[in-house]
């Protein structure tokens, strides 16, 4: 079977908020090929959604109310992919 590989994302600017250091460090070497820029908190990651035009936001659920954050990042026509490490139910 003959696959394309793509070996680069369509988007350039991605906002990773999670609120543990080593899940930020990791999301960020796995998109080594686009610009990203973390936040460790609701205030700061909800600053940074309004303010910056980002291509796509990876956002925790836990620990820095993901939710609502999806609901900011909806409203600035962002793109979001949802993260856990934990199941709610």
């Amino acid at each position: 079977m003959n696959e394309k590989v793509r070996t680069s994302l369509p988007t350039n600017d991605v906002l990773i908020v999670d609120d543990e250091t080593d899940t930020l460090e990791m999301l960020t070497d796995l998109l080594h090929m686009c610009q990203t820029e973390t936040a460790q908190d609701f205030e700061t990651a909800a600053q940074l959604l309004k303010q910056n035009p980002y291509d796509m936001a990876v956002l925790d659920i836990m620990g820095v109310q993901g939710y609502d954050l999806l609901e900011i990042a909806n409203h600035n026509d962002i793109p979001a992919l949802i993260i856990t490490a934990h199941a709610l139910t």
